[in-house]
């Protein structure tokens, strides 16, 4: 999953896993708005199961909601690179 500049993911809900984007494998995230989405257990804003989660230029990774990994849960043998955050809420990666 390719997610490129200017999109937005925003105010969605999901029962499980990645209230606003579910993604299995490599996934990039480049300058996209991923905000108010929640999910009732992983990844409020984003779910990762596997791959290599890259995340680049400005993006915006605020205000979702889980009980693991309110901005992104990333699961199996997901790697996340590029993320810097005073957040301790926003990641969760569970090996």
């Amino acid at each position: 999953l390719n997610l490129g500049l200017g999109v937005t993911v925003r105010d969605n809900t999901a029962n499980t896993n990645g209230g606003g984007i579910f993604s299995i494998g490599q996934t990039t995230i480049t300058s996209t708005t991923i905000s108010g989405n929640s999910s009732t257990e992983y990844g409020g804003g984003v779910t990762v199961v596997g791959g290599t989660t890259t995340i680049k230029g400005s993006a915006n990774i605020d205000n979702n909601n889980a009980n693991y990994g309110g901005g992104i849960y990333a699961g199996g043998s997901s790697t996340v690179v590029n993320l810097t955050s005073d957040d301790p809420d926003l990641i969760n990666v569970i090996l």
